[in-house]
């Protein structure tokens, strides 16, 4: 079970590429400036959103088909990719 509160940001897109080009990004406003940090340059605030953070840990919690690797909850569903990022 992922923890919303230890989530750092999540991730829906296309299969493929997680870089954001096929997908976007949100990250939980608790961690702005860690993900800043983390990707080097700053969060903007059209890039925060609490309530997508909840909704995507929300389906990959739902699912048993959901993976966690190196601190990464991801699920392939619908052509779709849905991924948590854990602090």
């Amino acid at each position: 079970m992922i923890d919303t509160n230890k989530v750092l940001k999540v991730y829906s897109g296309r299969p493929g590429c997680w870089c954001g080009c096929r997908g976007k990004y949100s990250f939980a406003s608790e961690f702005t400036a860690e993900g800043a940090t983390r990707r080097g340059y700053a969060v903007w605030p059209d890039e925060v959103s609490d309530r997508n953070v909840r909704m995507i840990v929300k389906r990959l919690n739902n699912n048993p088909n959901t993976k966690i690797e190196d601190d990464i909850a991801f699920l392939e569903l619908d052509n779709r990719v849905y991924a948590a990022y854990l602090v």
